[in-house]
This record gives structure tokens, sequence and C-alpha cells, in this order.
């Protein structure tokens, strides 16, 4: 059984600005609540910044760890 996370993100670089608008059971479920956010104050601002991300139940992510890296200096 697959899941469908649908996330709004408008900046790409900054993790900090995903957000993440629900998990549905279907792709055309996330794509509709997808329609209607894009209405809303904000969502509209960035119509291109959705993402549909599709995920198996019971499937295991990060199987082999990960690995911090550093900040570039700024």
């Amino acid at each position: 059984m697959n899941v469908y996370l649908l996330y709004h993100q408008s900046d790409p670089d900054d993790d900090e600005t995903s957000l993440l608008l629900g998990v549905y059971s279907s792709r055309e479920r996330a794509l509709a609540r997808q329609a209607v956010a894009t209405t809303l104050p904000g969502f509209r601002d960035f119509p291109d910044a959705f993402l549909v991300d599709e995920y198996g139940v019971d499937e295991d992510k990060w199987t082999t760890g990960f690995e911090r890296l550093p900040y570039p200096n700024t």
C-alpha cells in the first residue's frame, strides 16, 4: 500500500520553508488538496512549489544511516 505526501517548499534551498500539507491515500486526492491550497494566502504566491511524494507503508527508509555535512562558511 502506498500513501502520497503533499509538500509545499517556497524556497528549495531552505528546508525551513517545507510544509507538509497532508498524507493521502491516492495521488488524485493529494492533487485535489493542492488545487485548493493554491487559492490560499502564501501558497498562491508560490504555485510551482508543491511536491507529491509517494511512500510505501511499512517500508524502511534511510536503511544505511546518514552523514551530517558541514555548513559552508557564510
